[in-house]
Order: C-alpha cells, then structure tokens, then sequence
C-alpha cells in the first residue's frame, strides 16, 4: 500500500494525540498521588502484535518496552479468545513488567469483527499489597513480600466484569477503594482510545489504518538505522557500579560492551552479576528499554516512539542475572538499575 506523507504525519500526530488524551483523562480521574500528580504511568497504542505504534513525548520512559512486553504477554495467552469489551490486568516483572507496582491495563480495539489494535496504561499503583504500605523496600529478599504478583489475567470479557477476580485482588491491597478509582481511571483511557480510533476507523477505514501503522514504524525504524550507519563501527565499553542490597559488601559492577556495525547495535550485558537476595534486580524488560530510551533520545530525539525505532538494537541479557531475575527475586529498584 502506497501511503504519501501527508497522510503519515497526520495519522501519526492523530494516534499521538489520542495517547495524550488518555493521559488527560488518566490524570483527572485517577486516586493515587503517584499517578494524578507525580505522573508515574504511561499510556500507548499498539498494533495487534502488541508492537507500539504511539507514545507520547511525556510518558515514562520505563515503560516503553514495559508496556508493550505486557500486552504480548496478555497476547501469548488469550491471542484465539480475544473479544471485543475484553480488558487484562498485568505485572509480572519476570515476564516483562517492571516492578508490582506497575499494574498494565490492556484493551483490544476491533475493527469489523477483527483485531485492529491494543491499547494500554501502565501505572504505579500507590500500594499493591506486601510487607510495607507502599509495598517497596528496600529489605525484601523475594518478591512475596513487595505484593500481588498478577500473570496476564482477564478481569472482564465481552464487556462483564470479572468482579470475582477483581475482589481478590482489591482484598490483598491497601486503601482497595483508591486501588479501585485507579483501576477504573486506567479502564476510562482505554475505552476514550477504543471510541477515538473507532472513529478514525469510519473516516479512513480498518486497512488503511493497518497499513499506515505498518508504514510509521517502517519509517522510525528507517529513521534510526541511517543515524546509527552515521556512527563510526567498533566496541565500545563503559563501567558502573551499584551498592549491593544482597548482604554482600562488593559493589554490583556492570560493563555492557555495545557494538556498532553498519545500521544495527547490539548490547550485550552478559557477564553482569547474577541475582541478588535484594531488590535490585530487574525483569527481561528493562536492560531493552535502557538501550532504547538512550539510543533514541541521542540519536533521533524527533523522531516518532514507535516500536520501529527498537528494530535495529539488539539486547543481550542472560536469564539468571541481576538483569533479568527468575522468581522469587525482589524486583522493586528498578528505577536505581
């Protein structure tokens, strides 16, 4: 499909724009100060691979690849029994979420009868359970004691709420009636985002919409390929070091090399240190999100956040590691990795 570039800048500032929408509408409605006031979640469209189509300029930058990793891991579940007035909670950081506080709302969007999109929220909620209000510290050994692990879960279908589920859930939070107003402020978002692309459905049509997505991240990854064959080939290397919050004195020393060939880049974090009995310990999705965020914001700083962008980086993290826990590690510094 033949797609001019008028018409690309206007579907993409158009998707945008429904993103900062939803942020609105989040932000309005929510109940934690974490999300109403210190903006801590991110909102996102997605193609129904559970690629990202559209971020705004504002939204977290840890969610990036959070957000999406989230909806693939509703998608690796549910893919056949998708349903229109489907929602799916998540925030399992061993399957790519971030830490437990980070609670991802997903929503499919259809068109005709067929998948056109998923939408998304991912926020902090102030408390979701564990050994501490506010469920982080900086004390936990495993991941029971920092709250309610939720797997990709449907909590309602064909638009019924599944409030049995729900119930569990609200019962092992503190303040279960705030957890509520954020869970429905996040749902809010999602169906604003369903009604606007539906409507942008009716002027373009589903097809036109698929393929003008298809064509965005097309063109961030084009974007990003040329400013990486920019760059001089070779390894390049640096060190840091994080206090450890196992009990062991030694620093956590990380010294990724990145290599840059032709159009692509690899980063390569084996070697790093294995899990820690602590909290400093992240999921799959993060050391990816890390690469991202610093490659697009010195390389293509204007260009769109989209999923085509992460195409040419390739991420390397050995499962095991600090930086990417199996259960039950502590997953809640994410924000010091």
């Amino acid at each position: 499909m033949s797609i001019d570039a008028v018409t690309l800048a206007l579907v993409a500032e158009t998707l945008t724009s429904y993103v900062r929408e939803m942020r609105t509408a989040v932000i309005r409605t929510s109940f934690s100060p974490m999300i109403h006031e210190g903006h801590d979640f991110s909102c996102a469209i997605m193609n129904p691979a559970g690629e990202l189509v559209a971020a705004s300029e504002v939204d977290q930058p840890t969610h990036l690849s959070a957000l999406p990793w989230s909806t693939r891991a509703v998608l690796k579940r549910y893919a056949s029994t998708l349903a229109d007035g489907d929602l799916f909670l998540f925030n399992d950081p061993y399957a790519g979420g971030t830490h437990l506080n980070d609670v991802a709302l997903v929503k499919p969007v259809f068109a005709d009868g067929v998948p056109l999109a998923l939408v998304g929220v991912m926020a902090h909620w102030q408390d979701i359970g564990g050994m501490v209000p506010g469920s982080l510290s900086g004390t936990a050994t495993e991941i029971f004691q920092e709250g309610v692990r939720i797997p990709a879960v449907r909590v309602a279908h064909k638009g019924v709420r599944a409030e049995e589920v729900l119930d569990i859930l609200f019962a092992n939070v503190r303040d279960p009636d705030d957890r509520r107003g954020d869970f429905s402020a996040m749902e809010g978002a999602c169906i604003l985002a369903e009604r606007k692309l539906k409507a942008l459905v009716a002027r373009r049509g589903a097809a036109a919409l698929t393929g003008t997505m298809n064509a965005l991240l097309d063109r961030g990854e084009q974007r990003m390929r040329a400013a990486i064959a920019a760059l001089p080939d070779g390894e390049y290397r640096c060190e840091t070091h994080l206090d450890n919050t196992g009990g062991a004195p030694e620093p956590l020393t990380l010294r990724p090399p990145l290599t840059i060939a032709g159009d692509g880049i690899e980063a390569d974090f084996t070697g790093c240190p294995p899990q820690v009995q602590g909290p400093t310990n992240l999921g799959p999705a993060h050391a990816s999100t890390a690469v991202f965020t610093m490659t697009k914001a010195l390389l293509d700083p204007h260009g769109p956040i989209n999923a085509g962008a992460m195409r040419p980086l390739k991420v390397i993290v050995p499962e095991g590691t600090m930086l990417n826990a199996r259960s039950p590690a502590a997953c809640g510094a994410i924000g010091e990795v």
